[in-house]
């Protein structure tokens, strides 16, 4: 219905197709591919067993019998994001803190990069997921952080998200840069 009644606005008003960083993978006609996804990724869910990575690589691979993507705009990272939405929905496993650690290794985004801001190993897979699982425990375990985890759900993809944040934000360089300075003079 909203198809219908909208689609003289133009495709751009349907679908935005720099979502989640330039593509050329974003059209309103793969609206029919996510529609019949939506009812594949459905059923899988009901699976038992089932891990937060694989739905991830489910949702990144899925394919009908033609071989056509259910979800032909998603990468490994829409795939992670629509996952760990439904893992906050409760339609989804929570991934445990080895799935994270390993996970932000496979995006290759800003968590790796917040961890090597924040000086860790990031060379190797099994550093990264290491390097994550040590900053995880040290927040959970951190008393001053203590009142900040009463405010909102700590786990291992608020923290993902926080560190990607981190790689972005310039206070460390500015902190590191004051403290340089101070030491030169």
């Amino acid at each position: 219905m909203f198809w219908n009644s909208q689609w003289h606005m133009g495709e751009g008003y349907i679908c935005n197709n720099a979502a989640y960083g330039p593509t050329k993978e974003h059209f309103a006609d793969n609206a029919h591919w996510f529609w019949t996804g939506s009812g594949v990724l459905h059923d899988k869910l009901w699976q038992q067993n089932l891990s937060f990575t694989e739905l991830v690589y489910f949702v990144k691979d899925a394919k009908d019998e033609k071989g056509g993507k259910f979800f032909p705009s998603f990468g490994i990272l829409a795939s992670y994001l629509l996952v760990a939405d439904l893992a906050y929905a409760q339609c989804a496993p929570m991934p445990t803190i080895n799935e994270m650690g390993s996970m932000v290794w496979t995006l290759q985004k800003g968590a790796r990069n917040g961890l090597e801001k924040l000086g860790y190993p990031v060379k190797l897979e099994i550093e990264v997921a290491s390097s994550f699982k040590k900053v995880y425990h040290f927040l959970d375990q951190d008393k001053d952080f203590s009142r900040i985890k009463l405010g909102c759900a700590f786990d291992g993809i608020m923290l993902e998200h926080s560190l990607c944040k981190l790689s972005w934000d310039k206070v460390l360089e500015r902190v590191y840069n004051k403290k340089n300075l101070v030491q030169t003079r």
